[in-house]
């Protein structure tokens, strides 16, 4: 009987039943650039057979994780953006209140010093 997966990992985690060598190919694939993962280079990087990481490949489905991985590190750099976007429209919302602030002293100060 094969081990539960954990509620807290992820697809793309070590699997159960997975050789830790077996998930350390899985890692090395997964973290070739997404325009260019290859079994084939992989397998020249690493010197082991295209064939025998095609079969861990589809053992251990190998493109749905990796898929589930970019999907998530997707969803995170998205998070970040709208965060990072959050936090300057702040800073241009405080700016312009500064310098309306500004403004208001500056006519202020003006039309006080006329007669």
């Amino acid at each position: 009987m094969s081990d539960p997966i954990p509620e807290t990992s992820r697809y793309f985690d070590k699997q159960p039943n997975e050789r830790q060598s077996s998930f350390e190919k899985f890692c090395a694939y997964r973290s070739m650039p997404a325009g260019t993962r290859s079994l084939r280079k992989l397998g020249q990087e690493l010197g082991v057979s295209a064939t025998s990481l095609g079969q861990l490949s589809k053992k251990y489905d190998w493109p749905a994780r990796v898929q589930a991985s970019d999907d998530e590190r997707e969803a995170i750099s998205r998070e970040a953006l709208a965060e990072y976007e959050k936090e300057a429209a702040r800073d241009i919302v405080e700016a312009r209140k500064k310098t309306q602030i500004r403004l208001v002293e500056a006519g202020d100060k003006l039309s006080k010093s006329l007669p």
